[in-house]
């Protein structure tokens, strides 16, 4: 089992709004598209910050590879990132 402390994903997703808020205030998106990048965002800024608390984290390579891998722990995670239908809010789930 993969814990976390209370702070870990709130760190990684302020990180995730700053770059999607540069990428997105400049650009024209498509909504599958916009998932994408933050799905991206999220994986990328998680193994960053993860690395950066002394856990061993890898991302994906191929698609057909776990999101995160979490090798101490032999764990993948999968996150799924979809636009939250009654706002402008995005949610990432595992």
């Amino acid at each position: 089992m993969i814990t976390f402390e209370s702070d870990d994903w709130k760190n990684i997703f302020k990180s995730v709004s700053e770059d999607a808020y540069d990428i997105f205030s400049k650009y024209e998106f498509r909504t599958k598209l916009k998932s994408e990048i933050v799905s991206s965002l999220v994986v990328s800024h998680a193994e960053k910050y993860f690395n950066s608390k002394g856990r061993i984290v890898r991302k994906d390579k191929t698609d057909r590879d776990p999101d995160l891998f979490f090798t101490k722990e032999n764990l993948p995670l999968e996150i799924k990132v979809s636009r939250h239908s009654k706002s402008l809010k995005w949610q990432a789930v595992s």
